[in-house]
């Protein structure tokens, strides 16, 4: 919609080529269900269900990651130098890989290990 050309093979593969996903509108392809196991974003356009709540917004619309409970939001951070927020499970905390910038997910860990240790 934005005037430029992609090849029409690219059209309605269910991945967004385009940065405004038109061509994958539901006007062009018509509606496309997903397949199990993957999650519906916008029309014609699905994600592996693994990738919900994940922390990173898959889907154009950031479906993916709206309604996640907070036990799948265990620590919320900036992510990257844009200051996009980003939601990470409690399995992504204190596990020697720092997700977030500011490197919150790894801090304090010594002490939830002693805590973990006495139950």
């Amino acid at each position: 919609s934005n005037g430029q050309c992609i090849n029409s093979r690219l059209q309605c593969n269910r991945h967004p080529d385009c940065p405004d996903g038109s061509d994958e509108a539901e006007e062009l392809c018509g509606a496309q269900p997903c397949a199990p196991g993957t999650f519906q974003c916008a029309p014609n356009n699905c994600i592996p269900l693994s990738w919900t709540c994940n922390g990173y917004a898959d889907c154009i619309d950031g479906s993916d990651e709206q309604d996640c409970n907070s036990e799948q939001c265990a620590v919320t951070c900036d992510a990257r130098a844009s200051g996009e927020t980003r939601c990470l499970p409690a399995s992504a905390r204190c596990n020697g890989v720092a997700d977030c910038l500011d490197q919150t997910d790894e801090a304090d860990c010594s002490s939830l290990d002693h805590v973990s240790r006495d139950r």
